[in-house]
């Protein structure tokens, strides 16, 4: 947009390219635009590509659904420019000419300058306009394309990481596994301390082991969490629920 502006004189241009339902354009880049006029356009007053209020289409929006120039020399002296008057008295533009983005016989965007005083839009003027805006697409989709490939790597990064996280997790869980099935193979004196012991680092968790009675057997974990779950494990319902169901 700095390059174009600086290209033939005008004061200011713009990027114009449809949102993701096509139902408006939103100027994604410019140079020389004011914030004002950048929210006024994007927020306030946007350039629908199916004008429902019967207004008509605006230059911007004609130029991207024909796929051709809309040039006007004075917005002042086109009756049919009047719904967009308020955003150019609050830009200050006078002129206009609306270029179509076009990539692979397909509009993808509108190139936009404005010009403060009114102009005639000679056809040169409009050719050299035309072939900037297609070396314009050929940047865009050039950016497309490398987001798209950046994007596709980070997302292979990412789920490369989470398979190696998987995979730790699964050898984890396979060598407590193991050290369990050892255990329970070969009972002795320690076999119900060191069958928490691994339960405890399987599950992440402090492990309670207690009798019928709900006296504590074994414990392994945090010291200020043995209270507590020694009270629950002593509690008479809790005996009666575990006979009735596996889990509780």
């Amino acid at each position: 947009c700095e390059r174009v502006t600086g290209l033939s004189g005008y004061d200011s241009t713009g990027v114009f390219m449809p949102d993701p339902d096509r139902r408006q354009l939103v100027l994604r880049g410019s140079w020389g635009l004011s914030p004002a006029y950048i929210d006024y356009i994007n927020r306030d007053h946007p350039i629908l590509l199916d004008d429902t209020r019967q207004l008509g289409l605006a230059p911007a929006a004609e130029a991207y659904r024909s796929g051709h120039p809309v040039t006007l020399a004075d917005t002042d002296l086109e009756a049919s420019f009047q719904p967009w008057q308020p955003g150019a008295r609050l830009e200050g533009y006078r002129s206009l000419a609306c270029i179509p983005v076009i990539v692979r016989s397909q509009a993808i965007g509108v190139l936009v300058c404005y010009g403060r005083a009114p102009r005639r839009h000679p056809s040169e003027e409009i050719e050299l306009l035309q072939l900037v805006a297609r070396l314009a697409g050929v940047a865009i989709e050039t950016a497309r394309v490398a987001e798209g490939q950046r994007r596709g790597v980070e997302e292979l990064r990412e789920l490369g990481e989470q398979l190696g996280r998987q995979n730790e997790e699964l050898s984890r869980l396979s060598a407590m596994q193991l050290r369990l099935t050892q255990t329970l193979a070969d009972p002795d004196a320690t076999t119900l301390e060191r069958t928490a012991q691994t339960l405890a680092e399987l599950t992440a968790r402090s492990v309670l082991v207690s009798a019928p009675s709900g006296h504590a057997v074994v414990y392994v974990g945090r010291p200020e969490e043995r209270k507590a779950m020694a009270v629950v494990a002593s509690r008479r319902e809790l005996a009666r629920i575990l006979r009735q169901q596996p889990m509780v």
